[in-house]
């Protein structure tokens, strides 16, 4: 088989491999953003941000976007009976950043004090779905917990 490296530059080898094997698709840019925590009182009164935490973002080619977010709350309450357990409330969302123009999903876990989280309705583009921090016992004492939040969405159409 004949060694064609000799007779044809890198860029041609680079364009000739492009064109047959294209890369499907590639981060262009990562960043950071801010997102606030915004707690929602019951009886529709007006939401107000109590917290920020950082999201982390990669746009990739496609238009596909991926946050990743750690949202710091401290000294919460925890004392509203539900059943058997008690939750925070009032209950609260956290804001995407302002690249994302569609959210397809969003995935939330914690860290801090013991309990789960219960997700509620309302994820938009603009925000989480809305958030409780449930744990088995009322606690006297404000709790801290972070939550930590990933979402898969558009940057562009």
């Amino acid at each position: 088989m004949p060694d064609y490296t000799s007779i044809y530059s890198g860029s041609q080898i680079d364009e000739a491999v492009g064109k047959a094997l294209p890369m499907s698709d590639y981060v262009v840019e990562r960043g950071t953003s801010t997102g606030n925590i915004v707690e929602v009182p019951d009886n529709n009164g007006t939401p107000r941000t109590i917290g920020t935490g950082t999201w982390y973002y990669e746009k990739w080619n496609s238009g596909f976007l991926v946050l990743r977010g750690y949202f710091p709350i401290n000294n919460y309450p925890v004392n509203s009976a539900w059943g058997s357990v008690f939750e925070t409330d009032p209950s609260f969302y956290i804001t995407f950043p302002a690249i994302a123009t569609r959210i397809i999903s969003n995935h939330i876990t914690h860290t801090g004090k013991a309990g789960w989280l219960e997700l509620g309705g309302g994820m938009s583009n603009t925000r989480t779905s809305l958030i409780w921090l449930v744990c088995g016992a009322a606690s006297t004492d404000p709790v801290s917990f972070s939550p930590m939040v990933t979402a898969f969405g558009r940057w562009r159409e």
